[in-house]
């Protein structure tokens, strides 16, 4: 699952340290492979505030960073 993902953020560390990533969906998935349904899963989605880029993943730092609503992570 591994692929490389452009960045438009200009200094990532300072988006993360100033809150700007927050989690959108915490250890589930939407698949078309299930109907969209809620399923469990090992990965979380993250999203940048400021880029709005998104992307998945399961690695340790998502456990600090602020749980979004569902608003903000449709807002484009």
């Amino acid at each position: 699952m591994s692929h490389y993902l452009k960045w438009t953020c200009t200094d990532r560390k300072a988006h993360r340290a100033a809150g700007a990533w927050i989690v959108t969906d915490d250890h589930c998935a939407y698949s078309a492979f299930n109907g969209y349904h809620y399923s469990s899963s090992d990965y979380c989605a993250v999203k940048c505030l400021i880029c709005g880029r998104t992307w998945r993943t399961k690695a340790k730092y998502v456990d600090s960073l602020r749980r979004g609503t569902r608003e903000e992570a449709l807002k484009p």
